[in-house]
């Protein structure tokens, strides 16, 4: 771009780079993310394109599934950390100092392992006999 200097003359500026490429890699740089997409999401995105892709050859849309040709690598799972016996006990004294309407919830949880559904199950069960 040309821009006028205080003394009055013009000179050419270069706002990222002198050759095309080299304004293009800047500006991709500067404007586009630079994250990457988790193993989890590219085996998601992938799982739904190859089903998506299946139904197509069931309907007779497309002849080939050809996203089922790819192989895409398993995330690992990550590992679970459990709560030592100490955190465990100070979880719920602190749900009741505060005052949470879910203390009882944590404590069937931390007490029988109860699982989020099973208690979605209770709740559900509670608000029926309670009505």
């Amino acid at each position: 771009m040309w821009v006028t200097t205080p003394d009055g003359t013009r000179k050419r500026k270069w706002a990222y780079g002198k050759s095309r490429e080299e304004t293009h890699a800047k500006w991709l740089k500067r404007y586009c993310c630079q994250q990457i997409a988790s193993d989890r999401t590219i085996r998601d995105a992938w799982t739904v394109l190859c089903s998506a892709l299946t139904n197509a050859v069931t309907e007779e849309l497309i002849a080939e599934n050809v996203a089922g040709l790819l192989k895409v690598s398993k995330p690992r799972r990550r590992k679970v950390k459990p709560w030592t016996v100490d955190e465990a006990r100070r979880f719920p004294e602190s749900a009741k100092r505060d005052g949470d309407p879910f203390y009882a919830a944590y404590v069937l949880i931390l007490v029988l392992g109860l699982r989020k559904k099973t208690l979605k199950a209770l709740k559900s069960l509670g608000e029926q006999l309670g009505s």
